[in-house]
């Protein structure tokens, strides 16, 4: 999830685990911790845009990286910290660090939990990135703490972990009933129904189809009395077969798991791969996709094409919130 989260989820678990003994200085430890991981952010800035792209989210957002990094942080405070580290301590680090990647994995990015054991990626489709109730759920019980000036930091932190675990229920009842909604639709035989969040809301829910040779997109408003109407596009999947030896685009082809929309150009001598799995970045009618893996024809690596017309969530606020209403 978005870095803000990320911080005050930070600060929350570690104030659980350390409990009633957590102080002001510690709450500032779960903030860096909760952040720690996504700073492979600054590794990619020596990276071309696709390595970038793939190695996020990867060992750095492991149990294995979780437990490595709490040794060696609870060393350091102990070896130069002004006191030794409590068995609260170990833990509240522990949580503060791993707890980030269960976040993540809320997400339809994807989370490689299990690495180096596993490349897999965890990825529950619940939330977006960017999802400003979500996010105001865990801030408000320490918004609250700041005027009320509480003893019991913990308590605050449980709080803010227990109401957003409250929160959860409800993004995860709206995707059942948009999964419902879309697999009751007409559709091919042996097809699977992906439903994906959409920004900053848990109404609008993007489907994604895949049926080999082409896919299909739908978005669907839970509460809207209206059909689920599916847009298909095809997929050149045999394009795929002209790039097998690559290993940048295989490890591409990871990331965007089984729903990557592949598009050849043979005009400009192209392949496109987009990750579908996030659905187009319009919510009626044509499916829209940006930010493709571009590989030219007799090259075996690619670059992600970057387009001015759309920067972010933001782009198309207007057409979501028109949707909303």
């Amino acid at each position: 999830m978005d870095i803000l989260s990320q911080a005050v989820f930070g600060a929350s678990t570690y104030a659980v685990a350390k409990g009633e003994a957590t102080t002001k200085g510690d709450l500032l430890w779960g903030v860096a911790l909760g952040m720690l991981v996504d700073a492979d952010v600054l590794l990619g800035l020596g990276m071309n845009s696709v390595d970038a792209l793939v190695n996020h989210r990867s060992w750095s957002h492991s149990a294995v990286f979780a437990v490595l990094a709490t040794a060696g942080i609870g060393w350091s405070r102990g070896k130069w910290g002004k006191r030794g580290m409590t068995s609260r301590d170990w833990l509240a680090t522990f949580a503060a660090i791993h707890t980030h990647a269960w976040l993540d994995a809320l997400t339809t990015y994807g989370t490689q939990i299990g690495f180096p054991f596993s490349t897999d990626l965890v990825a529950w489709d619940v939330v977006h990135v960017f999802h400003p109730m979500a996010t105001l759920v865990l801030v408000l019980p320490w918004l609250w703490s700041t005027f009320n000036r509480p003893q019991n930091w913990g308590r605050i932190g449980l709080t803010s972990v227990g109401a957003f675990a409250v929160f959860l229920a409800w993004p995860l009842t709206s995707k059942s009933m948009a999964l419902k909604a879309m697999k009751s639709s007409e559709l091919p035989a042996a097809c699977t129904v992906r439903a994906v969040p959409t920004a900053f809301n848990s109404w609008i829910w993007q489907g994604v189809v895949n049926a080999g040779d082409s896919m299909g997109f739908a978005a669907f408003h839970v509460g809207q009395d209206e059909d689920v109407n599916w847009n298909w596009v095809q997929s050149d999947r045999a394009a795929l077969a002209r790039l097998a030896d690559s290993k940048q685009i295989q490890n591409y082809l990871k990331y965007t798991g089984p729903d990557a929309l592949i598009e050849r150009d043979s005009i400009r001598g192209e392949t496109r791969i987009y990750a579908a799995k996030f659905g187009p970045i319009n919510y009626a009618g044509e499916p829209q996709f940006v930010y493709p893996l571009v590989v030219k024809d007799g090259a075996l690596s690619g670059e992600i094409r970057k387009e001015d017309i759309y920067t972010g969530p933001w782009s198309n606020f207007d057409e979501l919130w028109s949707r909303l209403r």
